[in-house]
């Protein structure tokens, strides 16, 4: 790719689209949204009818409809049209397998300058992605206490603590059992968790060159931050990319990239009981073989130093700022 392409990945709700929008507003550069979520793209839908929401593939694998799939994205995202607007609709109608073969003969819309690609269903075929299309990663990190109350919040429960595949995995390959049946929702989300992190931590030891970022740290500096995130990939950090990110530290709830910076730096440890704290906490030690432990919330009496590490970095330590994106 002779432009900048970057790819924004990370666990649902741990500030992947702040991430990538922010660094969409690039001097001339494009920001696509999920192009695999299959909640909202009929032709997301129709690359993973078979392999799931969050697909698992490995380095030289075969993607069939899911390679064409982010090709698309990858070569700028669908062109905006009446037809692939009407699969949309009809996706929303419950038409998902006809919008899906509509949607999927869409032509691609040519992004000539940097392109942004943000994604939260590929943690399991993040390796697959990198090999295959070389994008630049940015890996967000958020703690799962924020995360997780994030999606108590929404209501979400579509967690993969049942599915086949994963618990295969968990237990073949990091030694994690499965849970109980009838599990309660916080031990099943903390079990989620766990897993996806899991398949992100080991992907960014494998490849020292991606770029991993913590969501509470750069809550508590974003400018700077940004400032060498985006000297990093290659990107040019304007004015405008300054005041798009200074409009987002406002109140915001739902899926509005709209938060107070300084009431994210805790990682999420107010929106929890202590009980349900040690419950996420003695999840998480489940999977203590392949995951660090959690890095400590941020409860500073002034903005610490903001911190980009390598993949090579621990996301348990707070560190100064880092000289490898200098």
């Amino acid at each position: 790719m002779s432009r900048p392409t970057v790819l924004v990945a990370g666990l649902p709700r741990s500030g992947t689209t702040w991430v990538g929008e922010v660094l969409g507003h690039a001097a001339g550069a494009r920001y696509l949204h999920e192009p695999d979520n299959h909640l909202v793209r009929p032709d997301a839908w129709w690359a993973k009818r078979e392999l799931g929401p969050y697909p698992e593939l490995r380095p030289g694998s075969s993607g069939g409809d899911y390679d064409r799939l982010w090709s698309l994205a990858f070569a700028g995202g669908p062109r905006p049209s009446l037809l692939y607007a009407g699969a949309r609709i009809l996706q929303r109608a419950g038409a998902s397998r006809l919008s899906g073969r509509l949607a999927g003969r869409q032509r691609s819309r040519p992004a000539p300058g940097p392109l942004v690609v943000k994604s939260v269903h590929c943690a399991r075929s993040l390796e697959w992605v990198a090999d295959r299309f070389d994008p630049a990663i940015v890996v967000v990190e958020r703690h799962p206490f924020g995360v997780i109350s994030s999606w108590r919040k929404l209501g979400w429960d579509d967690f993969l603590d049942n599915d086949p595949g994963a618990l295969r995995y968990a237990m073949a390959v990091l030694g994690v059992d499965p849970l109980p049946q009838g599990a309660p929702w916080l031990e099943r989300a903390a079990w989620h968790y766990g897993l996806l992190s899991s398949y992100l931590e080991q992907a960014r030891r494998r490849h020292p060159d991606w770029l991993v970022v913590r969501h509470e740290v750069l809550c508590s500096g974003p400018e700077p931050a940004f400032q060498r995130i985006s000297a990093r990939l290659g990107l040019q950090f304007t004015e405008a990319t300054a005041r798009f990110l200074s409009a987002s530290n406002r109140p915001g709830e739902g899926y509005s990239t709209h938060r107070l910076w300084h009431e994210q730096v805790d990682g999420g440890r107010s929106r929890l009981t202590p009980a349900e704290r040690a419950l996420v906490l003695a999840v998480l030690d489940r999977f203590a073989g392949a995951l660090l432990a959690p890095m400590p919330p941020l409860v500073p009496a002034r903005p610490p130093a903001f911190q980009v590490t390598s993949s090579t970095s621990s996301p348990g330590e707070i560190r100064p700022p880092c000289t490898t994106v200098a």
